[in-house]
């Protein structure tokens, strides 16, 4: 049986995450390393946090009570379909549901700010504002195309189930697409990811992969980018766990041969920059079947960008898939 997003437009049952998922078993190190404002935090479900951690979380708490600020409701979006005088007519409608704010969200929003309560509260309201804004987590027929062109699209997951991003610079306009058209089409591509690929501890990070296209400094979309990354530090914050940026020309490599030395070692850890003969460093996370050709991998270079390309599973495994997905959301929501 067929079970269309109405927002996304199609059914998402081949994104959800395989049986085996519950064998990956992360390290400490992976979860949680380092002290206090200093500390680099990826796993936020299903497991414990320190002091420093719980007194940031209350902290932030008490200020937004204190405050008054109201948190953010989630919604259910609907499609009704009807046909009158020979013609199809469809209604979209909202609804709001409870509040959807966990003891984890204030804890991101902590890591946002570095437990600066300014800041905290800061990312919060941000955050609140964009997840209230319906127009970011909705399509319109512009941000559908943008999709299509494949300016950011889906390949597979890497060994430990994480999904694989990639990003085209070369197809990244704000004169012609204009900002809030690249946040609508981002927002509801990693919303999709979240909701469907998503699962509490097992996977909450994914992978990145950023081609350039060859562009040098001069000629990469600055703003672009910075709107991109900018957006997903505070609406999905703690999600990147690693970076690839492809295909720099020698101006970028130099640049970076000379800022990466001013880049703290945590952030530097996640980022690598690599050149045509390097591509094949990727498969040390990710599986070549999930990388196409034009970067060293197996799968024919994509032409489909939205919907994203099934290579995750059959459709004879439909069923067992969606029935494995149910008892998995029975046992959560209890």
């Amino acid at each position: 049986m067929s079970q269309i997003d109405p927002i996304l437009g199609f059914d998402p049952w081949f994104l959800y995450p395989p049986k085996n998922i519950y064998e990956i078993k992360h390290t400490d190190h992976y979860i949680k390393h380092g002290e206090k404002k200093k500390a680099s935090r990826k796993i936020y479900q299903k497991v414990e946090y320190d002091e420093y951690e719980n007194d940031g979380i209350q902290n932030l708490k008490a200020e937004m009570d204190k405050q008054n600020i109201q948190l953010p409701k989630e919604y259910n979006f609907y499609i009704i379909f009807f046909q009158k005088f020979q013609v199809i007519f469809f209604v979209f409608f909202v609804q709001k549901k409870n509040n959807s704010w966990r003891r984890s969200d204030y804890l991101k929003m902590c890591y946002c700010g570095r437990f600066d309560i300014k800041k905290d509260l800061k990312a919060a309201l941000d955050f609140i504002e964009w997840k209230q804004n319906i127009n970011m987590h909705t399509l319109d027929e512009k941000s559908l195309q943008l999709l299509k062109s494949g300016m950011i699209y889906l390949l597979g997951r890497d060994n430990q189930y994480r999904p694989i991003i990639y990003l085209d610079c070369t197809k990244i306009n704000m004169k012609s697409d204009g900002e809030e058209t690249i946040m609508r089409s981002l927002c509801v591509f990693l919303d999709m990811i979240r909701k469907y690929m998503f699962l509490d501890y097992y996977v909450e990070n994914w992978i990145m992969v950023i081609d350039t296209g060859g562009l040098g400094v001069f000629g990469l979309p600055m703003k672009g980018l910075k709107l991109i990354v900018g957006g997903m530090q505070i609406n999905y914050c703690a999600t990147m766990d690693k970076m690839y940026i492809l295909n720099p020309s020698f101006g970028l490599s130099s640049t970076w041969s000379v800022i990466k030395g001013f880049i703290d070692p945590e952030s530097l850890e996640k980022m690598s920059v690599l050149k045509k003969k390097e591509y094949n460093l990727m498969q040390q996370r990710i599986p070549a079947r999930y990388i196409e050709k034009k970067y060293g991998g197996e799968h024919e270079d994509i032409t489909q960008y939205w919907p994203p390309v099934n290579v995750y599973c059959k459709e004879n495994e439909k069923h067992l898939l969606i029935n494995y997905v149910e008892i998995v959301k029975e046992i959560q929501d209890k």
